[in-house]
Formats: structure tokens, C-alpha cells, sequence
């Protein structure tokens, strides 16, 4: 066990977390950690800079917008205070006339002179003035950031689409799900902001009370001072949970839990038969009896130390009795007029406070910054993965028709392989002839497919070099190389979109729009073997749309949805109901995608990687007789286990 470990029991549960000693100055600003800062502040402020060249108007009155909000807060407590000690002097005034005012009466009174009238109106004005404009700002601010985000969407996701098929880069881009609510970069551009405003207002309130308690005199002046410095030091250093802040695991061996777990998701799943353990169930829980098993309570927090909890409770919940208790010893005439200011004061720097120690969202603004470095890395090694110093197919190089293949000494890993020894492919070296047609075989998992797509570069060779007409692969843009390939993997997907639209997928647009009309989409259904199920379903038919969010969410103010509301979702809303067709019927539609891209686009290479599982023979021979029918000087390769039809064919069998 680490010696930072530490563990405690909480019910039935063990509970373990790391105490990470606090570091010297010296050790975290060391020449390494600010080196890498500045590195993160410098592509951060490339990202400024993007984003004020693509949006400059929305991105300046956003940040004029945060300026209002950092500032506004101060506003307000300068003023509360200024309407304080005004209403506090005119009682003092008219009280010594011996008479107790109303607040209406003081207003009023004869005996207050216009210019003090005035005053009061002036601070109460601008006092409401200031949260009229904040409530406003930050209406606009809300507007606002649907603007910004709409303009990153436009101009980052086309860069990261680009990087979608390195797996290299998977991790840093956008999840599937995430349409119409991701904008890459705006996530980091406001947490920085939200981090900076929160530095800037503290600092300004911390000014201003400064300043009003050197206004004060005593006894008043030392009390406030001593309450903020006793609020600001349990906000900053009060833990947020029982454990210091850290993280945490936990886990329990009662052996009576994990039985009624497991029997608990038998009798509530459907797929089980309850009769087996109903009476399984009772002995168990029996067995287990009254126990703090409540998982969600304890992975979201473990309640802070009580005499912590006591604290923040007295100083956030009730400052006015906290301040109160100081009265009998040191009460004067302003004593309540800076009771209401502490109150005040509290109100307006818990929320900063809160955000700037990062109890919602715990991370550092170099934290932040590297977000937008690990934004411009992945899309910068996407540009260098796809650029290359020679066009293809290359005028002087390449070959009329098909595609020339030299493999040399190539060998290919996994990253995340369980043995870093082994290698998918292994010490290959081959080549591959202008239009010959190879046949692949080999059992499962003897690197067939990994083999194939080191071609367009889906992933990068280990070690060894990949020939493409007799020059390094690499030395082509992988998009040209890409478009000369027509690859049918046995993993191929129906596309969230109609099926004509799954038949011309693949196509660049000047090849989409002469291919699109009913001859050669028939022509194409035809040869794969689609054509019964598109003229079945409709050409514009979609299997698997992509669903869109059309319903208020509970807990965010919004209440139930009406029938009326649900009926008109429903009729006006394109149904998310996936239309499901056989494995055959797939196969053949995505073979039908296949023919219409080498009739219909320059490819050298066709590629045919067991896509035919769900045929039977007949059908599987059927449809490699009208590849090889489309060969025309292509080079062609086959993967198939069922290649008997083929070999008699073949120039080259792996």
C-alpha cells in the first residue's frame, strides 16, 4: 500500500483515498512546469486569435459582456453600502429630533434637506440601475454563446472531421451523440473566462470592503473585519468533502451484498425467470439486514467533518446571527446598517469564491489552457497525416488503370495489444502488380484485415515501408490516396441517411452529382443485389436515422408535457424508428455502394474483405463474378474463406 494511502470503513463499504502532501513554490514552478504554461498560454491565445478572425464582433461583445458581469457585483455592493450609510445618517439625523421614523416618513420628512434626498434617490437608482443591466447582460451573454458556438462549430468540425479515421486522434474528437451541443473550444474558452472573472471580481470586492471598512470607525470596523477574514478563510480552506477534497474508491467483501445484488438484478430483469430465487431473495437480504448500502449517495460525496459543516453553515446561512452575537459587547448606532452590509457582502462573494476555488469543476487555468493545445495537436497531426508532397495518381509515376503495391519488411502492432511482443502483421514483403487480382487467405485473426488497411492508411505501419506505384505512401495526400481505393470491409455500416444516399456515399461531388439519377442508381442496386429491398422500402427511405432531442427536460424549471404538445412532436418530427432489414440485405446494399464507386469514380484498387457472411455460396460467387467483371485494369484483391471460385482467377494467392 502507498504510503499517501489512506482508508476508513463507511457502513458496509471500505473507503481509500491519497493525501497528496502540499509542494514547495520552488518544486511547482520549476523551469519544466513553466515551460509547459507557457506553451498552453500560447496556443490558447492562437485560439483568441482564431476565434476573434472568425467572429470578431460576437467574441467582443461577449468578452465587454464578461467585463460587465466581473465588475457589476462590486457595483452592487458599493452601492448597497452607500445606501446603507445614507438611510443610516438620516436616521441618526431625525432621531435626534426624538422621534422613531418609518422608512416612508424619513423619505418624506421636511426636515431632510433636497440634497440628501437626492442622494438617496441617486445611490437606490444606480444601485437598481446595475442589477437591471446585469440581469440583462447576462440574458444577452446566453444568446450570445449559441452565436459563438454556432461559428466555432462551422470552422473546427470540418478540420476535426478530417481526423476522424486516425484512430490515433479518436480520443480528442467530438462523440457521435454530441450534434447541435458540441463546439469545439468553447467549452475551455468558457471555462477560462468564468475563472477569470471570478479572479477579477474577488479582487475588486476585496478592494471595496477594504475600503469601506477604513471608513468605518470602531467598533464596527474591527467586527466586519474580523467576519470577512473568518468567512474568507473557511470558503478557501473548508473541505468540500470528507476526505480533504481528494477523490476516492470504495468497495465492500460482504459476501451477503454482492449475492443480494446479483439476485436483486435477476428478479427485476426481464430476461430472467423470478421463480428461481424469490424466496433466494428474502434470505439474503435477511442475511445482510439494515446497512448503509446506498452507492450513489456515497460515490457523489462523503459529508465534510461536523464542527466544518457548523462553520460554513453560521458564516453562508446566517451572518446577520453570527454579526448579531457581537451586540451586547460592541453595539453602536450603525451597528445594524453593517450587520445588513455583512449580510450583503457574504451574498456576493460566495458565489465567486465558489468558482474560483473550483468546487463545481476542479481544474487549473493551465488545465484549461491545454485543452486548446490538445485542440490545434489534433488537428495538426491530422494535417500532417494527410499532406503529402505529391498529388495522386501521379502524371509521370502512376500507372493508366491500376494501382502498383510493394510491401517492404512491413510489420504492424496494436497500441493497446495484451502482449507488446506480438505483432498483427509480421515481416511482410511482396508486391503487387498494376491489375493483377489477389486472393487473400487465413484463418481469423491471421492479420488479413490489419494487412489491408495499412493501404489507406487507416493505420501506419509499425516498421517497414508501403510502395504506391513505386513511391512511398506517405509521400501521396491520403485523401487522393483514399479516393483511388474502393475498400468493401467486412465491418461496413448502413449510414444514417436515405438509401440513395447510402448507394452515392464515397463519391466526390463532382462524381455524386453526375451519378445521381435513377439509371445508375438502379445499375448499381442491380449488381450488388439491393434492388428488391430499395424498390420495397422507397429509395428515400432511412434505416437508422440520427434522433434530435424534441422534449423539455425535468429539473431544469420546465413541468410536464402536455398530450397536445407530444402529438405535435410526434407529427411534425421524422420518426427515430429503425427500420431493420437482414444481415444479407445489408451486405448486399453495401455492396451496392461499393459497384456504384468503381463505375462511377477513378479507383485503381478494389479492395474485397470478407463482406459476405450472410450469403450463401450462390449469392457470395454471384457477386465476386461481377467484381471481377469490373476489373478493367484495376488491381483487385479478395478476402474471402470460401475461395475456391476464385483462385483459378487469380495472378497472386496469399
Amino acid at each position: 500500500m502507498s504510503p499517501t494511502t489512506r482508508h476508513f470503513s463507511w457502513g458496509i463499504f471500505e473507503v481509500a483515498y491519497d493525501v497528496y502532501p502540499a509542494r514547495p513554490l520552488c518544486s511547482v514552478w520549476n523551469l519544466e512546469c513553466i515551460r509547459a504554461f507557457e506553451e498552453s498560454l500560447f496556443f490558447f491565445l492562437c485560439f483568441l486569435a482564431e476565434f476573434f478572425e472568425i467572429a470578431p464582433r460576437a467574441l467582443t461583445l461577449h468578452l465587454l459582456g464578461y467585463i460587465w458581469m466581473s465588475i457589476s457585483p462590486v457595483f452592487s455592493l458599493y452601492l448597497g453600502w452607500s445606501v446603507l450609510e445614507v438611510v443610516s445618517y438620516l436616521v441618526f439625523t431625525l432621531n435626534s429630533y426624538g422621534k422613531s421614523w418609518q422608512v416612508q416618513e424619513l423619505i418624506l420628512s421636511k426636515r431632510i434637506s433636497d440634497y440628501d434626498r437626492m442622494l438617496l434617490q441617486i445611490f437606490i437608482c444606480m444601485w437598481l440601475l446595475s442589477v437591471s443591466t446585469s440581469i440583462i447582460v447576462e440574458r444577452l451573454l446566453e444568446e450570445n454563446k449559441l452565436i459563438l458556438g454556432g461559428h466555432l462549430r462551422s470552422h473546427f468540425l470540418p478540420e476535426l472531421a478530417k481526423g476522424r479515421l486516425d484512430h490515433k486522434l479518436r480520443m480528442s474528437l467530438p462523440d457521435s451523440w454530441a450534434f447541435g451541443e458540441i463546439a469545439p473550444g468553447l467549452d475551455f474558452f468558457e471555462e477560462f473566462t468564468m475563472r477569470i472573472r471570478s479572479i477579477l471580481t474577488l479582487i475588486l470586492q476585496v478592494v471595496v470592503l477594504v475600503h469601506i471598512i477604513s471608513q468605518m470607525g470602531p467598533p464596527d470596523s474591527h467586527i466586519l473585519s474580523c467576519l470577512v477574514i473568518i468567512f474568507l478563510f473557511i470558503m478557501f480552506f473548508a473541505p468540500s468533502n470528507g476526505v480533504g477534497g481528494f477523490g476516492y474508491t470504495f468497495w465492500t467483501k460482504n459476501e451477503h451484498y454482492h449475492r443480494l445484488n446479483s439476485l436483486y438484478s435477476i428478479i427485476f430483469n426481464d430476461t430472467y425467470r423470478q421463480t428461481l430465487v424469490k424466496d433466494e431473495y428474502k434470505k439474503s437480504s435477511d442475511a445482510l439486514g439494515i446497512a448503509k448500502s446506498d452507492t450513489l449517495a456515497l460515490a457523489c460525496t462523503l459529508p465534510p467533518p461536523w464542527y466544518w459543516v457548523v462553520a460554513r453553515n453560521f458564516v453562508i446561512d446566517y451572518p446577520m446571527a453570527l454579526y448579531a452575537l457581537t451586540l451586547p459587547w460592541r453595539f453602536s448606532s450603525s451597528s445594524l446598517t453593517t450587520m445588513a452590509l455583512f449580510q450583503y457582502a457574504i451574498v456576493t462573494l460566495k458565489q465567486g469564491i465558489n468558482c474560483l476555488r473550483g468546487c463545481h469543476n476542479p481544474v487549473s487555468l493551465h488545465d484549461i489552457m491545454r485543452k486548446a493545445q490538445r485542440l490545434y495537436e489534433t488537428i495538426e497531426s491530422n494535417k500532417q497525416q494527410h499532406l503529402g508532397a505529391g498529388c495522386y495518381p501521379d502524371s509521370l509515376a502512376s500507372y493508366p488503370k491500376g494501382m502498383k503495391l510493394s510491401f517492404r519488411n512491413v510489420s504492424f502492432r496494436y497500441e493497446d495489444t495484451i502482449n507488446p511482443e506480438f505483432n498483427a502483421v509480421n515481416n511482410i514483403t511482396l508486391d503487387i502488380e498494376p491489375g493483377q487480382l489477389v486472393v487473400i487467405v487465413g484463418a481469423n485473426g491471421s492479420g488479413k484485415t490489419s494487412l489491408l488497411n495499412l493501404l489507406p492508411r487507416l493505420a501506419e505501419p509499425t516498421s517497414g515501408e508501403i510502395y504506391i506505384d513505386d513511391k512511398p505512401s506517405s509521400d501521396y495526400d491520403t485523401l487522393q490516396i483514399r479516393r483511388s481505393i474502393a475498400f468493401l470491409a467486412q465491418n461496413e455500416q448502413i449510414y444514417p441517411v436515405s438509401l440513395r444516399e447510402n448507394i452515392l456515399m464515397g463519391l466526390t461531388g463532382v462524381e455524386r452529382k453526375h451519378a445521381d439519377n435513377p439509371e445508375k442508381i438502379s445499375e448499381a442496386a442491380v449488381l450488388g443485389g439491393s434492388y428488391d429491398l430499395m424498390s420495397r422500402l422507397g429509395w428515400d427511405t432511412i434505416l437508422n436515422r440520427c434522433g434530435v432531442v424534441g422534449q423539455s427536460m425535468r429539473g431544469c424549471g420546465n413541468g410536464d408535457i402536455g398530450d397536445g404538445a407530444l402529438a405535435e412532436l410526434e407529427r411534425n418530427s421524422p420518426s427515430s424508428k429503425e427500420i431493420s432489414i437482414s444481415c444479407g440485405e445489408k451486405q448486399r446494399l453495401i455492396a451496392s455502394r461499393t459497384f456504384m464507386r468503381v463505375k462511377n469514380s477513378s479507383v485503381k484498387l478494389l479492395v474485397v474483405d470478407e463482406p459476405t457472411s450472410s450469403l450463401d455460396p450462390i449469392a457470395e460467387r454471384e457477386l465476386f463474378n461481377r467484381f471481377r467483371e469490373l476489373r478493367d485494369g484495376r488491381t483487385v484483391i479478395f478476402v474471402s474463406h470460401r475461395f475456391g471460385n476464385l483462385v483459378k482467377h487469380a495472378d497472386l494467392i496469399m
